[in-house]
């Protein structure tokens, strides 16, 4: 692969390659546009301790109204009527009062917590306010962007030729079989071998082509529901059937069909979303961003997808089958030459006597 491949919009490949170059630049590209601290490394971890237990998403523990988890509420005027946050306005900011406050009843947090907030962490939070308060959504929550790679000064150095080699998709591949948690076999008591292995060529195949994300994706969520779907879309929805399956006797068949599901719930959500979505399996969570009832929702769809096997061919081997069966054939006809026949009398023996051992 060339390099310019590496930057094409839309590449699996370059997909991967800018994902290693975005991990370099993280907390560079995680800082506050406005130049304020990091909300997510600095602020949040400030708030998360001392503000959201009083000032969080729990609505029956929550004081005066007021919420700093969310922006929106955050600007909103609190029970009191003042204003916790004033974006670019520190000192008109009711938060900034209250954390300089020496008043017992006012300063915030209060002692009882006895989490005192440091000089540094009353500093952090002024200059983010001051920088217009802004909030960043978790990672899994934001779109993607394009990093352009780095120019480099000596161009002969920075070689890939790895990326053309038929062994980058095997290396890769390896990575995303673990997502999918790949087997060769069903898991469970018995353990039987299972022939899932055209899906694992399929993603090796994928990678070394350079497959669009996107395409990589509804390929092997939806491949068979596309329009004229090829055999390749079909094997590529393989990705969830690599869930174990119980052959033991005396099971439920219900039981496990339910644990396969809430299993390609759980593969889904950390491949695709990047998110844990375990805790709504049981209950809504007041820090989990995904209900209870969605939850099901995301399970009801896979629980209606039909399994069917999928037997292919081949072809190699589809030939070599072939030439076996006309090589069987022509022995069969030759088989009354190889073994000739007696002629057989065939007759009844006489009675000649019939005695009781009993009289």
């Amino acid at each position: 692969m060339e390099h310019r491949r590496l930057s094409k919009p839309g590449s699996l490949c370059g997909w991967i390659a800018r994902a290693a170059l975005a991990l370099s630049l993280c907390l560079h590209l995680a800082a506050d546009p406005t130049g304020g601290p990091d909300f997510s490394t600095e602020v949040r971890p400030i708030l998360s301790q001392h503000c959201f237990k009083c000032h969080g998403p729990d609505d029956q523990s929550r004081k005066s109204n007021l919420r700093l988890d969310v922006r929106d509420a955050a600007l909103q005027p609190a029970k009191s009527g003042a204003v916790a946050l004033v974006p670019g306005k520190p000192h008109s900011s009711e938060l900034v009062t209250r954390i300089h406050s020496r008043d017992p009843d006012e300063v915030m947090p209060p002692p009882s917590t006895r989490q005192p907030l440091t000089d540094k962490e009353k500093k952090t939070l002024e200059a983010w306010i001051a920088a217009g308060a802004e909030y960043v959504p978790h990672w899994a929550f934001q779109r993607p962007k394009f990093v352009t790679p780095p120019q480099v000064d000596n161009a002969p150095w920075a070689r890939n030729q790895l990326l053309a080699s038929p062994r980058y998709g095997e290396r890769w591949g390896r990575r995303w079989m673990d997502l999918a948690r790949y087997a060769d076999t069903n898991g469970y008591e018995k353990d039987r071998t299972r022939s899932i292995w055209p899906w694992r060529d399929w993603v090796i195949r994928s990678l070394n082509a350079d497959m669009p994300f996107d395409q990589f994706t509804l390929e092997q969520l939806a491949g068979d529901l596309l329009p004229n779907a090829t055999p390749d879309q079909r094997i590529a929805t393989g990705f969830h059937r690599n869930t174990m399956l119980n052959e033991e006797g005396g099971i439920d068949p219900l039981e496990f069909r339910f644990h396969a599901m809430t299993d390609r719930v759980a593969t889904t959500g950390t491949t695709w979303l990047g998110l844990t979505v375990g805790c709504a399996q049981c209950h809504t969570h007041k820090y989990d961003p995904i209900p209870h009832r969605e939850y099901y929702q995301l399970m009801a769809f896979l629980n209606n997808a039909d399994e069917p096997d999928m037997d292919l061919v081949e072809p190699s081997e589809e030939a070599r089958y072939q030439a076996r069966l006309a090589e069987a054939e022509a022995l069969t006809a030759t088989l009354a030459e190889r073994f000739p026949i007696e002629e057989t009398v065939w007759f009844t023996p006489a009675l000649t006597e019939a005695r009781s051992l009993k009289g």
